[in-house]
């Protein structure tokens, strides 16, 4: 999956005290943070935005990136305090 979006990082500890780390992304469509998917495991992908998402989003085959519904909630406020 070859991707320009940074990654996060998690450490996760279990009762031993051992320390995972896990690469994470965040879903470009609601947000959600995400495990990075190693080679064999399913993977969700917008092929509209070209952007990682996650599987729930991948499913939906809809492309609704995460911002755009800001730009319009954020377009809806102004006209709303526009309007009085």
């Amino acid at each position: 999956m070859a991707n320009r979006q940074a990654l996060g990082h998690v450490e996760m500890f279990d009762s031993c005290g051992q320390v995972t780390v896990v690469e994470t992304l965040t879903c470009k469509h609601c947000g959600k943070i995400f495990r990075k998917p190693g080679p064999q495991d399913p993977a969700g992908f917008c092929h509209m935005c070209f952007s990682p998402v996650c599987l729930t989003c991948g499913a939906s085959e809809r492309c609704d990136p995460f911002e755009k519904k800001l730009e319009r909630i954020e377009q809806r406020s102004r006209l709303l305090a526009a309007a009085g």
